[in-house]
């Protein structure tokens, strides 16, 4: 089964802050192609206990890093499609990859309007980009990633309404949020990554938001470095705006490999900054070197006040 990944055009991409581009140049153009999902649970598994094993290293007793344990991100069930369903959003795909969407679209709109995840999804897709015979309509194809994602939120769907949401301001997602939250609750990271990303852009509460993004990250490396960057882009989060924390932060994930580009960039921007931030990066750095990824997402959290969501 084909999913598609979105990728917004370099116009659209103008005003997102330095700190973000690694995660969005990481979905690259249009894939109608078998993705994984999420990560095999066994290696998920084995992950976490290696990581467990490892010491601490910024005065962490054990009972504290035990007090949340990770669970391993083991994929949600994909949800049952009626075998006329099924067949509606295969005829629609072959279309689609033909480029004929003028034959495609009426086979994905069903599919889509029967509860098809990744027809929602690949429409959502077309809307946005405006495909061949496709009237562009970012409302509908943000729409339509969101009820993609509420249906089964895998990391690519995910990902899709993280950058819809932050592209395209104004878009409530408040109901989709509501539906994720069990999922999120449960501690599948997926479902975490896209409650956060509905909750920081879509309408929600920025502190909630920041608390499941940290959760996420704590289950999806992939999400690490987002979770990162948020404290240092006010349009991520004012409240929580701490350049000090995403500068430590990005210097403890490189785990001594040399800064790429995008790390020196955001490197050279953070240096203008006072002499107290340097030296609270420079603390949290002392603290948190050699974490991995579970124990410095719970550590970020517990220093900035994300370990409770609101009720």
């Amino acid at each position: 089964m084909q999913q598609t990944s979105y990728k917004l055009s370099p116009a659209e991409r103008k005003g997102v802050a330095a700190a973000a581009v690694v995660l969005v140049c990481s979905i690259a153009g249009l894939i109608y192609a078998n993705m994984p999902q999420t990560p095999e649970p066994q290696a998920a598994a084995e992950k976490t206990e290696k990581n467990a094993a490892k010491p601490l290293s910024d005065g962490l007793t054990a009972k504290r890093a035990a007090d949340k344990p990770v669970v391993p991100n083991e994929p949600l069930p994909v949800p049952a499609v009626a075998p006329e369903t099924e067949k509606l959003y295969r005829q629609g795909m072959n279309h689609a990859r033909a480029n004929d969407w003028a034959a495609a679209l009426p086979l994905l709109e069903q599919a889509a309007q029967a509860g098809h995840w990744k027809a929602q999804n690949n429409l959502g897709v077309a809307y946005l980009e405006g495909k061949n015979g496709v009237p562009r309509d970012d409302a509908k194809g943000c729409g339509l990633m969101i009820q993609a994602v509420t249906r089964y939120p895998d990391f690519h769907t995910a990902d899709n309404v993280r950058m819809c949401l932050e592209e395209k301001p104004g878009i409530d997602g408040s109901g989709a949020a509501q539906a994720l939250k069990p999922l999120a609750q449960a501690g599948y990271g997926t479902a975490q990554y896209a409650l956060a990303s509905l909750q920081l852009y879509g309408g929600g509460k920025v502190s909630d938001g920041l608390y499941w993004l940290g959760e996420a990250a704590r289950r999806e490396p992939a999400v690490m470095q987002q979770f990162a960057a948020c404290f240092g882009q006010r349009t991520c989060s004012r409240e929580f705006y701490d350049p000090a924390v995403a500068h430590s932060v990005q210097k403890v994930l490189r785990r001594g490999k040399p800064r790429s580009w995008w790390q020196k960039l955001t490197g050279s921007l953070f240096s203008d900054s006072d002499e107290k931030t340097q030296q609270t990066a420079d603390e949290y750095v002392r603290r948190w070197q050699g974490l991995e990824n579970h124990a410095l997402a719970a550590a970020v959290m517990r220093e900035t006040g994300l370990e409770k969501p609101s009720e």
